[in-house]
């Protein structure tokens, strides 16, 4: 009942232009699970910059060090879109909170970055037929990317698989013929 009631009261704010409440920093102090919760629901609602917008602009004024719970949440599509803008706008070192990222959730965040590469970056690529400097420009610029950040996340993507990869090497050297055949 308390989440609904959060959520409620956070939507209404949300969709509201005019001044807010101080009381939302209150509920942030007392309970930060809830509105991290209720703020990943409110976007999952409606999944557009504009919400994501507000939501990133809730936390940067009303509640007090909220930015990093919210982008190290464990909603991971929601941590990713938060982050990627968050970034965007120089409030997130990308490489730093990527990596700890995927220390902390490995494979999960690591499908969630992917998707959002996916959908916003790979996608509108083959979809434009008429792929030239500008539209590549602005299919970066609608997926609040910059071309240092898209080459950040390869780059942390790659060394994470490297890694992995090298860790496998390892184990498997590890591992006696005789318990390979079991």
């Amino acid at each position: 009942l308390m989440k609904e009631l959060v959520l409620e009261i956070l939507t209404s704010i949300l969709n509201d232009k005019s001044p807010r409440i101080n009381f939302i920093d209150e509920i942030w102090q007392t309970n930060k699970d809830i509105v991290i919760f209720t703020l990943y629901k409110s976007w999952e609602k409606n999944p557009d910059l504009m919400n994501l917008s507000l939501i990133f602009d809730l936390a940067n004024t009303e509640l007090k060090d909220s930015l990093l719970p919210l982008v190290n949440s464990k909603y991971h599509n929601f941590s990713v879109h938060l982050g990627l803008l968050a970034s965007k706008r120089d409030y997130l070192h990308i490489e730093q909170w990527l990596k700890k990222s995927i220390e902390k959730y490995g494979d999960d965040f690591i499908c969630s970055l992917l998707d959002y590469l996916k959908l916003n970056i790979i996608q509108p690529c083959q979809n434009n037929s008429n792929p030239n400097e500008n539209s590549k420009a602005s299919i970066l610029e609608k997926a609040q990317l910059s071309l240092e950040s898209l080459s950040i996340i390869l780059n942390t993507l790659n060394s994470y698989n490297t890694q992995n990869e090298n860790d496998n090497n390892v184990d498997n050297d590890t591992i006696s013929p005789k318990t390979k055949k079991e």
